[in-house]
């Protein structure tokens, strides 16, 4: 019944008026069922850190497991460096794995690193691995440290104990690479695989409450947020295209087409694209305003506006920047193609006058021509503000030579900083 009355509510034409304030009820509605949401996520967060300790204990369980047969090897390989160098560090080295390896040991079978008291219980399958046999590991690795005690604790200083070091350097390799080894890699595997046994249950859980939460969202989206996405939509839109859009001609205003150009720039030196940047703007434009007019003026704003848009690609950016001033972004495009394609919109803004109104309201077909400055994208270092600035001195050198035509702006050399204009 909350569900259908909501349901209603959201749906009624009046709720979708845009005189209504609708603030006290979506105020209870949100209330309610983001209290609702909230309930779930807390039990679903209480989950995920259940989920977290036990992921944080079993993996380091798991990673002391398979530290222990590198730490095995690394003894084995410390004791005959020291043999072969008899240097300090080796031997530093050798004791420094020896009681790795015996906490390690220690921490698997007990479940802390010093404590002699056991603080877990392994598993049935694990028990049989380290206490009997055929794999016996936990006997394994107390003749193995034996082996390292005795090897640690000779008198290095003396040359009869060389024989002896030998002697057990050798067993401790022979060891390392032997049953030893074998009998590690099945204690990892065993741990690898209880310890995925314990996540995949907790993430089993896990999933049913995701479920019934997603069951939740998606009941709460049918019944209230969907009528009320609608009616915010209306308004988002009108302001974004209040944010981006130029209001008289619908293209992208100043503010949208840096943002566009900044990321089409990005891209094209990412990938070592081909770029042009043009500026451009109406001959004559203020002549135009005072002799017919701020309206004929907007007319043939808007008339520039659609040549434009039919002129160019979609993938091409085009921007009116300020009051008769546009500017576009031609990616994929070099020096002598964006020449091209501009000298081509150039021609059909001359062939095409624009229909306006005398000062005696007949009708009067204008005739206007635009100037442009193009700048090829030439120095990785650039940026869609000195692109612009570039463009810019080529318009005006485009205006000082007589306006309505194209100049292309010559190549910014990568060692130079750019010219202030």
């Amino acid at each position: 019944m909350i569900l259908n009355f909501v349901r209603d509510r959201l749906n009624s034409q009046n709720f979708l008026d845009p005189s209504e304030e609708p603030s006290g009820f979506l105020t209870v509605v949100y209330i309610a069922a983001l209290s609702f949401i909230a309930l779930l996520a807390l039990m679903s967060h209480l989950l995920i850190v259940q989920m977290t300790g036990a992921q944080k204990e079993t993996a380091e369980i798991v990673y002391i497991a398979g530290r222990q047969r590198v730490t095995a090897q690394q003894i084995a390989i410390h004791a005959s460096n020291y043999m072969n160098s008899r240097d300090e560090k080796d031997e530093k080295l050798l004791e420094n794995a020896y009681f790795s390896f015996k906490l390690g040991h220690n921490y698997l079978i007990r479940g802390s690193l010093e404590s002699e008291e056991k603080s877990v219980v392994l598993s049935p399958a694990l028990y049989k691995i380290y206490f009997d046999e055929p794999v016996n590991l936990h006997h394994k690795a107390q003749k193995y440290t034996e082996l390292v005690d005795g090897f640690l604790e000779l008198d290095k200083e003396d040359p009869q104990s060389f024989e002896k070091l030998e002697i057990l350097s050798r067993e401790i390799s022979e060891k390392a690479a032997g049953d030893m080894i074998q009998a590690l890699d099945i204690a990892a595997q065993q741990f690898q695989e209880e310890t995925l046994s314990k996540i995949n249950t907790l993430s089993l859980v896990q999933t049913i409450v995701f479920i019934v939460l997603l069951i939740t969202l998606l009941l709460e989206a049918m019944f209230i947020f969907r009528p009320l996405v609608i009616h915010v939509r209306r308004y988002s839109q009108q302001l974004l295209d209040l944010a981006l859009k130029d209001a008289l001609t619908g293209l992208n205003n100043r503010r949208a087409f840096m943002q566009a150009a900044e990321a089409e720039l990005s891209r094209a030196r990412r990938h070592n694209h081909n770029l042009c940047v043009v500026l451009s703007d109406i001959d004559k434009f203020k002549s135009v305003n005072d002799t017919y007019g701020h309206a004929a003026g907007d007319d043939v704003l808007k008339h520039l506006a659609d040549i434009l848009e039919k002129t160019f690609r979609k993938e091409d950016i085009i921007g009116r920047i300020g009051g008769e001033e546009f500017a576009f972004v031609l990616p994929e495009t070099n020096a002598e193609q964006g020449e091209k394609l501009i000298e081509k919109l150039r021609q059909r803004i001359e062939n095409s006058p624009c229909d306006i109104e005398d000062d005696n309201g007949q009708p009067f077909a204008l005739k206007y021509t635009s100037s442009f400055g193009l700048v090829p994208l030439s120095n990785e270092h650039e940026t869609v503000d000195s692109l612009l600035k570039r463009a810019d001195t080529a318009l005006y050198e485009a205006k000082e030579a007589g306006r309505n035509r194209v100049v292309v702006a010559k190549d910014k050399p990568k060692e130079n900083t750019l010219k202030a204009v």
